[in-house]
């Protein structure tokens, strides 16, 4: 391991009074029957001495589950470590003046607890010198630019790394469905509540929501599925997906385009309800290449009549739209949904007309205002 000599400080992101060493536990964390911070600083000033801090540090290109209580020297030893604690120092005493006034709003922990889940796996190495495997992990709530290598056994999620060797296996010939040539007509017959990853069941009204987004798919007619919020529009398009993909054997592209508040929610109905390979495409440039780099084609494409696309939905936002225009518009999508579709309305908008220039078997617009 490299010695704190060796990393460079990305963020400081508390500060503690040093505790007494049987204050901690073996993490090196303050055990829960230890004194509390305010109550060491007023020990330590009632001896007479000055309270020695520590600070929480976020190494460079480390991620969140590497973060060290540092002494204040580490820092000072870095190139523009003076300017960062200064800063971090004045945040901290108008978050404590704040604090004290009682307009703080509830006290956050200083790592988010998701920065340290993994959400999802996105390659695999083998370290030569220390001969062990090493995983690409995307942690939850955080950009694929954020993306760090990770040793197995820091990892600690078996089923995560079962998941992406899964999607590295390129589907046989015969699993496949001639989803991408034109199509015939099919006769529509009312569909019963899908069989769905999680067991639940549509209610009544969301199962004949689905069973006529179905009935529009055999009559190559497009749909557009109007209903207020909250009533599970997501869902019924999910379902609809999960038809084609279960029931049809097709196994997409397909497309939701969605605003950046909605994209976690989508990507959890896609997770919990089926079994398909989504992602959500979305983020900084970095974060879009690591996504085509990593999770967009098979790593050895050993069957060349097999889909070119690992994943199966590919959830994004419209200004993702019109910034990947050229790379989405050469896609074949089997359908397209449009959630919050009444932002279409401006027919001048760029969106709509990039939209107009994707080739897709279907579409289905979602909203709940009156178009």
């Amino acid at each position: 391991e490299e010695s704190d000599s060796d990393k460079a400080v990305e963020k400081i992101l508390a500060q503690r009074v040093k505790p007494e060493k049987d204050a901690l536990d073996e993490g090196g964390n303050m055990a829960k029957d230890s004194f509390s911070d305010e109550t060491a600083k007023k020990k330590r000033e009632s001896a007479g001495s000055a309270p020695e801090y520590e600070y929480l540090v976020k190494w460079k290109s480390m991620a969140y589950i590497h973060a060290e209580w540092v002494p204040k020297s580490v820092i000072l030893d870095q190139a523009q470590g003076k300017v960062r604690l200064q800063r971090f120092e004045r945040k901290e005493a108008e978050r404590l003046a704040l604090k004290e006034t009682g307009d703080d709003e509830q006290e956050e922990e200083p790592i988010p607890e998701e920065f340290c889940i993994v959400d999802r796996v996105l390659a695999m190495r083998m370290n030569q010198s220390k001969r062990k495997k090493q995983y690409l992990i995307k942690w939850r709530a955080l950009q694929y630019s954020e993306s760090t290598w990770e040793y197995e056994d820091d990892v600690k999620d078996d089923e995560k790394i079962a998941h992406f060797q899964q999607r590295n296996e390129q589907p046989k010939v015969d699993q496949l469905n001639k989803g991408g040539v034109k199509r015939e007509r099919m006769k529509f017959t009312t569909q019963p509540n899908p069989k769905l990853k999680s067991g639940g069941e549509l209610r009544e009204y969301q199962l004949e929501g689905y069973n006529w987004l179905i009935s529009c798919w055999c009559r190559h007619q497009g749909s557009i599925l109007a209903d207020e919020m909250g009533l599970g529009k997501t869902i019924q398009s999910v379902s609809f997906c999960h038809y084609l993909f279960n029931y049809q054997k097709q196994r997409g592209p397909f497309l939701i385009v969605a605003p950046l508040s909605t994209l976690g929610h989508w990507q959890r109905e896609f997770e919990t309800w089926t079994w398909m390979n989504v992602i959500v495409y979305h983020g900084n440039v970095e974060s879009r290449e690591i996504i085509h780099r990593h999770e967009w084609t098979y790593p050895r494409q050993t069957n060349k009549k097999g889909p070119p696309y690992k994943w199966h939905a590919l959830v994004t936002t419209y200004e993702t739209i019109l910034q990947e225009a050229s790379r989405l518009r050469s896609i074949k999508w089997n359908n397209i949904v449009v959630d919050e579709a009444h932002r279409l309305k401006n027919r001048s908008s760029r969106l709509i007309e990039e939209l107009r220039c994707f080739n897709s078997q279907h579409r289905i617009l979602l909203t709940g205002t009156p178009i």
